[in-house]
């Protein structure tokens, strides 16, 4: 792949060669870069950063630092501790500064284009717990960007198409790599579930802190999806319930515009366009059957099945999206019965 065919990929290298510590750099220093990266990085990193074997790199906050400085200590080091290995004897220094500001404009550009998208653009997959595969209470994240999630007093069952998670109450499924690794800030996201409740009340996925957080549940058998920003709460609610011990697709939505909407089996049951985009990444754990500290007005955890749980970047809608909602809701054809 070459870099130079359009006017993003020019606006790519004109960052890198912004950035490259070698005196005078060209466009072929950064065609280096793009190479190098290829062969030396995307294998565990992801070609788009996403992550895969090793943890994506688009995020906001990088562990051992995100300047191109810290960036090329990493790879000239290595970081023995989380299976890096060191590149210093493959790399010479002017290869591995290249490498770095590659990395990072690269970061930059994909999180800028991630937080907002146009509007109808496919969504981006950023996390899906469909448990298959799960061992030793790990749930592996089928979205290759490595949330792997921990149940806590859960167990596996069948599903309506896919396996899924028993919760009787007490139990979770919990990670808490997305406040490490990814920047809520301004972002347009879809986040739900196919639910199978027991009992009327219970969070079906959250996350949270005491300031800002989302939380997506059910009070009364009624769907929420309710947004806490700098305190203050946002909420979307449906008007009927869904019913106890039958299955259901339920989806909470942060639009491209930032307004809020409830999605129940693809229909739109409720919208408001308030502004409604996260101030920031919430310091707690994402969460699937309860919550930390959510703006839900119910704390109860859930009770009962939940299948395929995801979370995308973007806004889904049925008018845009119905292969994708009809596929992950279940309903062939887009969901057209109601």
């Amino acid at each position: 792949m070459r870099l130079h065919g359009d006017a993003r990929s020019r606006t790519l290298l004109a960052g890198v060669a912004a950035l490259l510590f070698a005196a005078a750099p060209t466009r072929a220093d950064a065609e280096n870069a793009e190479q190098t990266f290829a062969q030396k990085c995307a294998y565990c990193h992801g070609a788009r950063l996403e992550g895969g074997r090793a943890a994506g790199l688009v995020k906001e906050v990088w562990l051992y630092g995100g300047d191109p400085a810290s960036i090329a200590d990493s790879i000239r080091g290595g970081r023995p501790s989380d299976g890096m290995p060191a590149f210093r004897d493959a790399l010479t220094d002017g290869e591995i500064g290249e490498l770095a500001a590659f990395i990072r404009v690269k970061a930059d550009e994909a999180q800028r284009s991630s937080r907002r998208g146009a509007s109808g653009a496919e969504p981006e997959l950023a996390l899906q717990y469909d448990f298959y595969d799960v061992q030793a209470s790990q749930v592996p994240d089928s979205s290759g960007r490595n949330h792997t999630g921990t149940i806590v007093a859960g167990r596996i069952v069948d599903g309506r198409r896919k396996p899924a998670i028993q919760l009787e109450g007490t139990g979770v499924v919990t990670t808490d790599s997305l406040t490490r690794d990814v920047d809520l800030a301004g972002r347009a996201m879809s986040v739900g579930a196919m639910c199978k409740p027991s009992a009327p009340d219970g969070v079906i996925v959250s996350m949270g802190d005491a300031a800002d957080g989302f939380s997506l549940y059910l009070q009364e058998g009624v769907p929420h999806f309710a947004v806490r920003i700098k305190g203050e709460i946002h909420e979307v609610a449906g008007t009927d319930p869904i019913q106890v011990d039958q299955w259901s697709h339920v989806a909470g939505v942060i639009g491209e515009e930032g307004g809020l909407a409830l999605l129940v089996d693809t229909w739109t049951v409720a919208a408001v366009k308030r502004p409604s985009f996260l101030a920031r990444t919430p310091a707690g754990p994402f969460m699937v059957g309860g919550d930390a500290s959510t703006p839900a007005a119910t704390s109860r955890r859930w009770h009962g099945l939940l299948e395929d749980v995801r979370l995308y970047w973007g806004a889904i809608s049925r008018n845009t999206h119905h292969e994708l909602l009809g596929d992950w809701a279940d309903r062939p054809g887009c969901g057209c019965h109601r």
